[in-house]
């Protein structure tokens, strides 16, 4: 079973994808976080399979946040998910480390091709 963590401000949203993550008897979510330091300290402490991050959180941004796992913590795959579709946001994350981008008006589809590939 692949160990997820979840790091969005919007419990909402967060609640949503654990739902659609925990569908699939493969994934297991973990742990959550609500900014980067809450993050951050989940993804070290549970050093999970895949990391899913917003771009835009209170005190970091997701990209900000996985140049530092990346270095952290290496083999945890991050996906980074935003409500913006410019091209500089998703070159940005990628460049980062971040496997994947994906645009939260399409997360229900997205997420799980995602999660099937990594």
């Amino acid at each position: 079973m692949k160990k997820i963590v979840l790091i969005d401000d919007h419990d909402t949203f967060r609640a949503g994808l654990r739902q659609l993550i925990e569908k699939h008897s493969d994934f297991q979510v973990a742990g959550e976080g609500a900014d980067a330091r809450q993050g951050e300290e989940a993804v070290r402490d549970i050093r999970p399979d895949i990391a899913v991050i917003d771009l835009s959180l209170p005190d970091k941004s997701g990209i900000q946040l996985t140049r530092i796992l990346r270095s952290a913590v290496p083999e945890t795959r991050i996906i980074i998910v935003s409500m913006h579709s410019k091209i500089d946001y998703i070159m940005g994350a990628l460049r980062a480390g971040a496997i994947g981008y994906i645009i939260k008006e399409s997360v229900s589809g997205c997420l799980h091709l995602s999660l099937i590939h990594i």
